[in-house]
This record gives structure tokens, sequence and C-alpha cells, in this order.
């Protein structure tokens, strides 16, 4: 997944998601608690499923510096983020 400027690419390993610099520098792991990304907000947040306490499907998001990991929807259950414009 790119990043809305093309600098960065997010892609998920195993249990993890992973963000590097588009010329392949700096990868790190930015998080453990989800699988494939799939929605790069515009501004700093990936979209990705992710498992709630009750272990049922959710949806989390993180920065691309893996700093701020936030559970979405309150725990309820949720799948395939996707972003658009406000109209």
């Amino acid at each position: 997944m790119w990043s809305p400027d093309g600098k960065r690419i997010a892609w998920g390993k195993g249990e993890g998601i992973w963000v590097m610099n588009a010329d392949g520098s700096q990868k790190h792991e930015v998080t453990t608690v989800g699988g494939v990304p799939a929605a790069w907000a515009p501004g700093p947040f990936i979209a990705f499923g992710c498992r709630s306490a009750k272990s049922e499907a959710s949806l989390c998001a993180v920065d691309a510096e893996g700093e701020r990991l936030t559970h979405l929807l309150g725990g309820r259950q949720g799948s395939m983020p996707g972003w658009r414009p406000r109209r």
C-alpha cells in the first residue's frame, strides 16, 4: 500500500505491518497486532484489520512510526477500511 504522497510503502508480513521508504531504505515493523494494511489515510495513519479484545475481526490504525496504535470502532466488528474525501 503506497502512502498518499508516494514516499513510503506499507505491507503485511505474518501478523505485522511494516513500512519502508519508496527506495527500500528504513524498513521497520510498526505493529505486531495486524496483518495486511488495507488503506493509508490522507495523513499519518495506516488502517488495517486486527482483533478486538473479544478476538473478533475489528479495525485498527497506526502511524508510520509505530507510535500511535489505535483500536477503532470501540471493539465492534468490522473489516476492510477505506478512505474517501468528505463532501
